[in-house]
């Protein structure tokens, strides 16, 4: 029984420890749309478009 209850805490822990270690940062709003404005031309020139139109 012991060892059994070892194992479940053994492997919560490296399941933890996993996500911490390979986990994504998070990103805003805004780094997306800068990402995603750097990444994609069509999308950068409807931004430039729709700020001149009046």
């Amino acid at each position: 029984m012991l060892i059994s209850n070892m194992k479940k805490l053994l492997y919560l822990l490296l399941f933890i420890l996993s996500n911490a270690a390979f986990g994504q940062d998070l990103m805003t709003y805004k780094d997306c749309l800068e990402l995603a404005l750097k990444r994609k031309f069509d999308l950068k020139t409807a931004v430039n478009s729709n700020q001149i139109a009046p």
